[in-house]
Formats: structure tokens, sequence, C-alpha cells
């Protein structure tokens, strides 16, 4: 198999008692292929057996022949080479059970932020032996309980290692709520097969999702949904740091299964947005919980108040009404929730949401819609109600939106993707709008109930001008950088160059900037008049004062259509004055190229924004602004309000 990432191998460590875990780490993966085969993952003991490694570690129940982890070779994906690791406990009288544990990192503080993804390949060996896999708060794990989360495979001769299960059988469970609690989850394995398991652990929110499947083909969700990590334990979680695997401590139990491929990665998305509507309940649906703190505010005849740690729509006879994210208006979305509806015709999330239209009103963007009888989810582009474009998932049974689905969605420039509880139910590209807008929770007569909303950042991370302007157009962007300064700013738009004039950028905001300014900005690339440009759905500048110096430019260098990287850079041209618009609004400007790119014209044309020095037909200038395109595809100049932008060289010759 593929080496899935290195092994860093930590010092082995001094002997350490009898209920104390070794601090072995594995950094992101493991699939076990460095290893010698005979290498014994055991406790960092005096005398370990040989070989050993102190990457992964047992608790001190080694016992040679009864409670072991081993380095062997067992056959996957085609491959009778390939390395796993041996978890045996062959079932005795005594009530010590077989641990094979690392962490993630190599210290404390552990991660107290962010999502994170683990996955791995079991198989049982048999379906008459009880174990769990857990995801720990670091070295801290103890017996009483001070783990995240935990899938339980059960056996078909009892399931007391299980409390809560009072039945016999191969089936899965989930530890929930509590470390004494575990629930049934539907699913069941069998003896002798290659699975993978998924876990998703968000430490922000404290919540976890499993996933369970055959390897190499499609995983189910076995959670309902982000779920709340265990509680109950003397020292409650509060952090993530590593996984182990333990048999059952009961006497006369045991297991066999082999452990392969575990990947540990952070989700490559930041979260921007969260809300488990934890609040004291109130009509004023308040802020979300992270940090920026973004405003729900009522619309549309909305009346959803905070009722029981939820957003609820009561149940009340009012034919549509939406409640939104204020301030906010995002491009690129990956956003999910938990929902339910109950009676009425459905309910269902907006985005893109034009912000300028009704608000709360979900018929101007696009409208998930999902009807109350459970036969159909549609997906729509919506203006004044109307549909202009759509798609249709028709599920092979009724949905029962009365229990609680999480739904998400996914847009991404044309693409548009929404899943159901993890299965992918639309795929569709449209492209009828691109720009950002709001995020609508909305219903149709139904009494709604929504959860654990999380909205990640889907767009491209870009650090320079240059960066953004090779996206393709459609793509949401989020820039931000040190090294790129505002050069031009106008009313409803403004110009960000790269400090070093690699190339510069219109960007399409009433955010207020001034030269000078960094700023971060979240948008969509788009183009007009053959100028890419950012229309931004949220712009924070800094207080900079940095000044980057014009380019010096001939009419030919800008005349070449927006061919060439000056668009956008704030750029200097010298030349005679050859027409004056009767209003002192624009002229034109020739050095003698003889460029000419609208009939009886020649020369580049100057928009004169600052109009405090109107220049005369015949005299001799010099020009600084930023180089734009016009309409129709006309190469200009922008001048700013400022009086050296235009300089005349007097006397006219």
């Amino acid at each position: 198999m593929r080496v899935l990432g290195f092994l860093m191998i930590l010092s082995l460590l001094l002997a350490c008692s009898a209920g104390v875990l070794a601090k072995q780490y594995i950094p992101e993966a493991d699939d076990f292929e460095s290893y010698a085969l005979g290498t014994y993952f055991t406790t960092v003991t005096a005398s370990p057996p040989s070989p050993a490694s102190d990457a992964w570690g047992d608790s001190a129940t080694y016992a040679a022949g009864l409670r072991y982890n081993i380095v062997e070779t067992a056959e996957l994906d085609g491959n009778p080479a390939n390395q796993v690791v041996h978890i045996v406990d062959v079932p005795d009288a005594t009530t010590k059970n077989c641990h094979l544990r690392t962490n993630f990192w190599p210290a404390s503080p552990w991660q107290t932020s962010g999502i994170f993804q683990v996955t791995m390949d079991v198989k049982p060996l048999q379906d008459n032996g009880p174990f769990k896999i857990t995801m720990t708060n670091g070295p801290d794990w103890t017996s009483g309980g001070n783990w995240l989360c935990a899938i339980g495979f059960g056996s078909t001769t009892g399931n007391t290692f299980f409390p809560g299960i009072t039945t016999p059988g191969a089936r899965l469970f989930v530890q929930r709520t509590t470390t004494t609690a575990w629930d049934e989850t539907g699913f069941s394995y069998s003896a002798n097969t290659w699975y993978t398991v998924k876990f998703v652990v968000d430490v922000d929110l404290k919540k976890f999702q499993i996933f369970f499947g055959p390897h190499g083909g499609a995983l189910s969700e076995i959670t309902s949904g982000p779920t709340p990590w265990i509680t109950g334990a003397a020292t409650p979680p509060t952090a993530f740091g590593g996984m182990i695997v333990a048999t059952s401590n009961k006497a006369n139990e045991g297991a066999e299964l082999l452990l392969d491929n575990v990947l540990e990665s952070r989700i490559p998305q930041s979260r921007i947005v969260w809300d488990g509507f934890t609040r004291t309940d109130n009509w004023q649906l308040g802020t979300t919980e992270d940090p920026n703190h973004y405003t729900w505010e009522n619309g549309y005849n909305s009346l959803a108040s905070i009722t029981g740690k939820e957003m609820v729509f009561g149940a009340i006879a009012q034919s549509s009404d939406g409640a939104f994210l204020n301030n906010y208006a995002p491009a690129g979305v990956d956003i999910s929730a938990r929902v339910r509806s109950i009676g009425g015709s459905g309910a269902g999330i907006a985005y893109r949401k034009d912000p300028t239209k009704e608000a709360g009103n979900p018929g101007f963007g696009y409208r998930l819609f999902w009807t109350q009888d459970g036969t159909s989810v549609k997906l729509s582009y919506q203006w004044y109600g109307t549909d202009y474009s759509s798609t249709t998932y028709t599920p092979a049974t009724p949905i029962d939106w009365t229990v609680p689905h999480t739904v998400r969605i996914r847009a991404v420039g044309s693409s548009h993707k929404v899943w159901l509880d993890g299965n992918l139910i639309i795929d569709w590209t449209d492209t009828n709008r691109l720009s950002g807008g709001h995020v609508v929770f909305y219903r149709v007569l139904s009494e709604y109930h929504v959860d654990d909303f999380v909205m990640l950042d889907a767009s491209t991370p870009v650090s320079s001008v240059a960066g953004a302007k090779a996206q393709n157009v459609g793509t949401d962007v989020t820039l931000s950088g040190s090294g790129m300064h505002v050069v031009g700013a106008f009313d409803g738009y403004f110009y960000l160059e790269d400090d070093d004039r690699a190339a510069g950028i219109k960007v399409v905001s009433t955010a207020t900037v001034a030269v000078g300014n960094g700023v971060t900005l979240k948008g969509t690339v788009k183009s007009a008049d053959g100028e890419k440009y950012i229309e931004a759905a949220s712009v924070t500048p800094d207080s900079a004062a940095v000044n980057i110096p014009p380019l010096g430019m001939t009419n030919k260098a800008h005349g070449s259509g927006g061919k060439l990287p000056n668009i956008g850079l704030l750029c200097r041209i010298w030349g005679k004055v050859t027409y004056l618009s009767p209003l002192w609004d624009f002229f034109y400007v020739d050095d003698g190229s003889g460029v000419s790119y609208e009939p009886g014209t020649t020369g580049i044309k100057v928009y004169n924004y600052g109009g405090s020095v109107i220049p005369q037909e015949n005299y001799y200038v010099g020009c600084t602004g930023v180089a734009s395109m016009d309409r129709g595809g006309i190469p200009v100049i922008r001048t700013r309000p400022y009086e050296d932008d235009l300089t005349i060289f007097w006397p006219p010759l």
C-alpha cells in the first residue's frame, strides 16, 4: 500500500505505571508499512517485547499470548503483502482488555479549535468479540471516560460491554451524551470484511459525526447529524488529541481485529459562521455564536424565535416567512443545518438571495424547498418568486420531515450540490446568479425547527491580486495579505494593486476604503468589457497608508484590449489633448502613437473624476490614473480626485 505519511518516532520514554498510557503519537497518518513485521505496539516498559514501537502504545495490559498488538500482513486492495496491526484479546477470566492508542499531535494543549476528520480501515475477525474505537482528549484518556465520542462493534454472544444495549448481535452502536450509555444505529457488520470508519470532530462546537461503510464504497452516517461530545466524565473533554481501540473488559470476552490506513486531517475549510441557538428563549433571534456575531433578522412577515435552543417558526397560519443573516452576503457557501418541519406545505433554505430585495423573501435567488409530504426536494433559481431554472430530487420513499435531518448545501461558482443526511441528492450547474446574497431559512405554512447551523468558507484562498486575477470567472475567492493596497477609490468600486505592481484589479463594493488601505475581502471573480473584477460580498479595510507609485506607460501599451497585465494598475501617460467632452468629464490624450479605439478619436480616453483641473484641446498633459476598460472594451484611464493626478504642461504648443 502507498505510504500515507511518514512516521515520526519519539524516543522511548521511561517506565510508566500500570494505569498510565505512553505519550506516543503519529503525525497525520500511518499505514503501518514502515514497521518491521512482528513489531509490537506496547506500553513503554523497562523490557518491552522486541521489536517494539513507541508511536503506538497499549496500556499496561500486555500479556504474551493473551493481549497484544502486532504488525502483520493482510491482503487489502489486492496486495497480499499489505501491512496492518493485528489487535488480539484472547478471552480469559480476567477483566483486562487490549488497548491500542496514539495521539495525533506530540504535546498539549492539543487541538482546541477547528474541524478534523479521522478515517481508518477496520476488519473484525469475528462477530462475537465486542470492541470500540474512540476519539480522545489527548494523553488524559482514562478509564473514567474522558473521551469525545465512540463507535462500538457488538457481539452475537452478548453486549454487556455496551451499557444500555440489552440484546446480542453484530450491530454498530454509538456512545452519546454520557459515558455509560450506548445507542443503536440500525447498522450491522460481518466478520472478515474490511470496513472504513470516519469520524468528523468539531472542536469549536464540541460535536461529532461518525460514518461507516465497506472499504472502497460509499459511507453512510450512523449518527444523526452533528452530535454533542460525550459528557458525564469526571473531567469532561475540552480538546481533541488522539484515538484508542479497546476490546471488552468483561471476563471471558475478547476480540480480534485488523487496523490499517489511519489518517487524521484538518478539514481544509475555515468556519466563518456557526450557531447552536443555545441562548435564552426570546422572540429576538440574537447573533450567531461565532466571533463575527452576525445578526439574525426576521423578515418577510417572519415570526421565528429562539425556543428550546433552536430557531423555531411556530405553528401558525403564516403562508410564508423567513429569517436571514444580516450584514453577511457570501457568494460561495457551504451550509449545513439540522432541520425538521411539521404540517403545512414544507420548508427550505435560500442562499445568494439578492440583499436589495424584500428582506427574508426567498424568491430572489436560489431556493431549496422540500415538500412536507416528503415526495420531492427542489432547488431553483427564482426571481419575484418565479422559477427561471430548477432541478428536483424525487426519493424512492417519502422523507419523514417531522424528524431531524441534516441538510448541506455547497454552492461554488456555478456548481450547486445538496446532501441529505450525508447522501448527495442534487448535483446541478446553474449560472443565473454568481454574486453573493443572504442565507434565509423559510417555511410555507409549516412549523419549522432549525439547529446546528454551520457555514464554511467555500472560497479559494489567495494572497495576492495576481493570484485572484488568475482564477477563472465564477470562482469565489478570499483575498488577504499584507502586500497589496488600494490605488483608487470611486463611487461603488475601488482598485486594488499588488505592492510589486504584478497585477491590479477592480473590486465592486460599496465599502468605504481609502487610497493606501490594505483590505481583506471575499467575493466572486467576474468579467465585463474584457476586464476581470471581483464582486465583493464583504470588505474589511485596515488603516494603512501605503502609496504605490504609478507605472509609466505608452498609449500602445495600454491599448492592448486588456491582454497585458496593466489593467487595474495605477499608471501615468503623457501626450496631447485631442478632444475634450462638452461636459469636461473626459478627454483623449495622444502620445504620438496615433492609437484609436473609437470612431473619430485619437488617443487614450481619460476620465477626469477630479474635475478641479480642466485641460483644453491641444494642451500637453501628464495623467495619473488606473488603467481600466470602458463599455465595449475600450481602454481608459480613470484619474482620481487629486490635483496632481493631472498635470498641464504650459503653455500648449
